[in-house]
């Protein structure tokens, strides 16, 4: 895909509820938002302008592997500090012209007018991140979506993830996007087996990135205690880092996960969190995204649990924590196939209808005895 240069917009969430918190916390979380974006930028290894106006930033990279660098970084750093932001990321330049006067009138006074204006490759961006409903970043295919060339640029630099609108009062419509594939060292690493009960396993093993993903589950709560709306905006990341992270080698063996990602154990795994992450709505949504991971992530022989019998313990496992979850037999319209296939669906109600059957001639069977 021949592109020269990609624009980014880049606009700090909660400068409001900031401003009636304390007289500094604004500035401050503005400072650091804006010196965490240049400090970035600065590191890259490649051109770079960028153009800053309080709270909202304007940037063009011409290496997209240094922008998946850039993009990263900064959500590892300002999401970990509450700082919280939504950017869109389209092809194109700023096209900067500067709009200003410096003059002096015969009366004495100064008159100090400057700006900017940027071309029409902005828009894009600008409108996306405008009607982008999550946190982290949205891509903006544009007129390439369709070309084999975008297909083989988005395979290995992007991933699909989804963002929740209110379809009405009971239920939400998931809005399918592009994000940028997380591949962010301290996310990719596997945890090798579960820990026994009452391991600081986030301060050990899952270290930062384990505290990165509980900063996005406590600020989508503490959210859900005092504007319920938005709690479910803060879903979009955490449906990208499921997308984005390895599930092809998790097993259930010796009664323990193991070989699992990050994300799996914050979500999953810290059943404190797990109850209360229940409680903002859509979020079942996570739960059924990580089993399509499970199920069909190919493994190392090139099969999916899906396809081998060899893993239906692992399976029985998967299907048993759903139930419990009571997310089996909830209906959610409008989930995009990535989050969950229809055949995905169809497997798990099957293979719980073979379990309950199950266990129910076993008890039979023993009746007999």
């Amino acid at each position: 895909m021949q592109v020269k240069s990609w624009v980014i917009f880049l606009d700090m969430l909660g400068t409001k509820e900031s401003s009636k918190l304390s007289e500094n916390e604004f500035s401050q979380k503005i400072t650091e938002f804006i010196q965490t974006a240049k400090s970035q930028a600065i590191s890259l290894n490649c051109n770079v302008s960028m153009r800053i106006f309080s709270d909202s930033i304007y940037i063009e990279i011409d290496n997209f592997e240094e922008l998946k660098y850039f993009c990263q970084s900064i959500i590892l750093r300002l999401f970990s500090q509450n700082i919280f932001f939504k950017g869109a990321i389209c092809e194109g330049i700023l096209d900067e012209k500067s709009v200003g006067d410096l003059l002096t009138t015969k009366e004495g006074f100064t008159k100090d007018i400057r700006g900017s204006a940027f071309g029409k490759d902005v828009i894009p961006a600008y409108y996306e991140q405008e009607n982008f409903k999550g946190v982290g970043f949205i891509y903006v295919p544009g007129k390439l979506k369709h070309s084999p060339a975008f297909k083989k640029f988005s395979n290995k630099h992007l991933i699909k993830s989804a963002f929740p609108i209110a379809d009405n009062r009971l239920t939400l419509k998931w809005q399918p996007y592009y994000d940028v594939k997380f591949e962010y060292k301290s996310l990719e690493s596997l945890i090798p087996v579960e820990q026994e009960e009452g391991e600081d396993l986030l301060n050990t093993i899952a270290g930062e990135g384990g505290k990165f993903i509980e900063c996005i589950v406590n600020a989508s709560l503490r959210a859900e205690r005092s504007k319920k709306y938005l709690s479910r905006y803060y879903l979009s990341m955490l449906h990208s880092l499921i997308e984005s992270s390895d599930f092809s080698g998790i097993i259930y063996q010796n009664d323990k996960w193991c070989n699992y990602p990050i994300i799996f154990h914050v979500l999953q795994r810290n059943q404190n969190f797990r109850r209360e992450i229940l409680k903002i709505r859509g979020a079942e949504t996570l739960y059924l995204h990580i089993a399509e991971k499970i199920l069909t992530s190919k493994r190392k022989s090139g099969e999916t649990m899906r396809d081998n019998h060899k893993f239906d313990g692992t399976v029985d496992t998967l299907i048993d924590e759903l139930s419990r979850m009571k997310i089996i037999g909830k209906t959610f319209p409008s989930l995009p196939s990535f989050i969950i296939s229809e055949q995905t669906k169809q497997y798990i109600a099957s293979k719980e209808v073979n379990n309950l059957l199950s266990g129910k001639f076993a008890q039979n069977s023993n009746r007999f005895k």
